[in-house]
């Protein structure tokens, strides 16, 4: 099959990983040490559209690798709870302390998708937003009768 090349596609930061405070530290590193180098560009051969471009390539990249390491850590972190769960529950005391542990495990363990599900409904939401105004903003056409109508009663 012949198909044509498509590329990688469409890539988006996650709000979430762009609120982690390790993506944070690292792209305000970035930043100032670009600013810093487009302060020197007059002395330098490289442009400052280059040096944005690369700035820009940079940030996309920490920003796959910070959104996979987060991935890790909430996976990690989920397993940890419900082996914690799975160990409280074999221990068949009733413990009114130890059942209020376990409730409070699972309402963290659920709290992340509860977040994701959120963002992904403000994400639409603002799609929806858009699209609505852009279909506003459109002229409608109501200048009467076509050409070919006024062609006719000539």
């Amino acid at each position: 099959m012949n198909l044509p090349y498509i590329g990688k596609g469409l890539w988006k930061l996650d709000i979430e990983t762009i609120k982690w405070n390790p993506f944070k530290n690292r792209i305000r590193k970035l930043l100032l040490e670009t600013k810093e180098k487009i302060k020197d560009t007059e002395n330098q051969e490289t442009s400052k559209v280059e040096i944005w471009m690369r700035a820009k390539k940079k940030i996309m990249k920490i920003g796959k690798e910070e959104s996979i390491n987060r991935r890790r850590m909430l996976t990690r972190k989920k397993k940890d709870l419900q082996r914690k769960i799975r160990a409280k529950g074999k221990n068949n005391d009733n413990n009114s302390q130890k059942q209020s542990k376990i409730i409070e495990m699972i309402k963290e363990l659920n709290e992340d998708g509860k977040r994701r599900i959120e963002t992904a409904q403000m994400i639409a939401k603002a799609k929806y937003i858009k699209e609505e105004q852009k279909r506003q903003e459109r002229p409608i056409n109501n200048q009467g009768p076509t050409k070919q109508k006024q062609k006719d009663n000539k």
